[in-house]
């Protein structure tokens, strides 16, 4: 299933309103869904390199207004999902990153918004933690901003390798 819409993103990397569809992606991925951003950043980058930097802050902007959401549904409303959470594929990346929080406090965030572990283990376990939201903000802006930014250059820089690769891995249905 998660390779059908692997190759669906894909496929709206190139619609007419392909920016639209990375905005919501990326909104989306910050909070719920197990699809990364790259898979739709890297055929859009490709297609469209003078629109790396645009893409860039598409990306940015949607993964912290996400972020945002993933916070107030870990702050608000953990005690509804928690038993989604515990019972998730994710529960030990929660549990490990959550005790990082709770060792290094803000300090953890920045690493842990730049990896490309999902986002929303990050998001919502600051949230769970009531971790300051100002700082957490700044964090996972600036982090966020750093992870797109080289992903761009990559693709940017390595164009033929990397289309080459995509077009192996990553065939429409």
């Amino acid at each position: 299933m998660l390779r059908k819409l692997k190759n669906k993103v894909v496929q709206l990397s190139s619609h007419p309103h392909a920016e639209v569809y990375f905005f919501l992606l990326c909104f989306i991925e910050a909070f719920i869904l197990p699809l990364p951003t790259t898979v739709m950043q890297a055929p859009m980058a490709l297609s469209s390199p003078h629109k790396s930097m645009r893409y860039i802050w598409i990306a940015t902007i949607a993964s912290v207004l996400g972020g945002i959401v993933g916070y107030c549904l870990g702050w608000l409303f953990y005690n509804l999902i928690e038993n989604y959470v515990m019972h998730s594929s994710y529960k030990d990346e929660f549990v490990l990153i959550q005790s990082w929080m709770r060792h290094w406090g803000m300090l953890v965030l920045f690493p842990l918004a730049l990896c490309p572990i999902p986002f929303k283990i990050t998001t919502i376990s600051a949230g769970i933690l009531g971790l300051r939201f100002i700082p957490f903000m700044l964090m996972i802006s600036a982090a966020r901003f750093l992870h797109f930014f080289c992903i761009g250059f990559i693709i940017r820089h390595g164009q033929q390798r990397i289309r080459r690769w995509m077009l192996k891995r990553y065939k429409p249905s």
